[in-house]
């Protein structure tokens, strides 16, 4: 490309119409169109080559615990602590739901959190879980949660004395993923009398103890790719060559004092905002 046709992408001109080719409709458009097909190509890459990219343990479940105890001290709430028979029900919920291809509270069969509470030995009071996928930091996973009124409910629960939360690297459905799972609970001393409304918790109970344990798998640390962030980069990158183009585009203007007869440039910045702020939205992760 000679330097002159180079030079307009970015710079206002009289043969670009004073206006960076970069920002005129149909480079948007290109520019979109690149976009979309990047972001896809990685979920596919993630999905097809699980060795190339995929998501790595970054998220130290003690941190998730600590802020959602700082949470918990903000409300003058007692500070929750981490309960070893919770923490391995949480990894095996994180693992079912990798066996099963689900991401729900439940499983296909029917199965409830609360399963995989009883069955890691833990003879609870009150129970709760959260859940999470395809955050890359715990912060923003605490945030999410706090940010929804049932998550919020659970973390700021005055009934829990108790949790345990997993970080579990996977593939749901074809793509490499991080899912989260954080078990509240408050034990019981002693096995209350069997009543009508206890009939079902004691089959529960029997029902764990009759099934054979789920194999516990450790989260994997061979992954050096994040697909999440690497989205998130090309979206970054989207962001500043647009951002640039315009602040070149403004100063040049203001300097020359070129006087446009038409222009949209600020809704064409509006309309990136836009996309920018739906892409990171979505790539923020998901909680249930």
């Amino acid at each position: 490309m000679p330097k002159a046709h180079f030079v307009r992408l970015f710079t206002p001109h009289v043969h670009n119409n004073h206006r960076p080719k970069l920002i005129h409709n149909p480079s948007l458009l290109v520019l979109i169109g690149l976009l979309l097909m990047a972001q896809s190509a990685i979920t596919l890459l993630s999905g097809l080559k699980p060795g190339i990219l995929g998501y790595a343990s970054l998220i130290p479940p003690e941190t998730i615990v600590k802020l959602t105890n700082e949470q918990r001290k903000t409300a003058h709430l007692n500070e929750l602590k981490v309960n070893s028979e919770l923490t391995q029900a949480a990894i095996k919920k994180a693992n079912d739901m990798f066996a099963k291809g689900y991401w729900s509270h439940n499983s296909p069969d029917g199965t409830q959190p609360w399963y995989f509470i009883l069955k890691s030995g833990y003879n609870y009071l009150h129970a709760g879980e959260n859940l999470a996928r395809d955050f890359n930091s715990p912060e923003a996973i605490v945030a999410a949660w706090m940010n929804s009124p049932t998550h919020k409910a659970n973390i700021l629960s005055s009934k829990y004395q108790e949790i345990g939360t997993a970080v579990v690297d996977g593939n749901l459905k074809g793509i490499e993923t991080t899912l989260v799972v954080q078990m509240f609970g408050s034990p019981v001393s002693v096995v209350p009398e069997i009543s009508s409304n206890q009939t079902s918790r004691t089959n529960l109970i029997n029902t764990a103890l009759a099934l054979e344990n789920n194999q516990i798998t450790t989260p994997r640390s061979n992954i050096k790719l994040s697909p999440f962030k690497i989205s998130r980069s090309v979206s970054l990158a989207f962001l500043v060559l647009v951002t640039i183009t315009l602040g070149i585009d403004w100063l040049i203007i203001w300097r020359r004092n070129i006087i446009r007869i038409s222009g949209k440039t600020w809704a064409h910045l509006t309309y990136f905002a836009t996309i920018i702020i739906i892409i990171i939205l979505i790539k923020q992760g998901l909680i249930i």
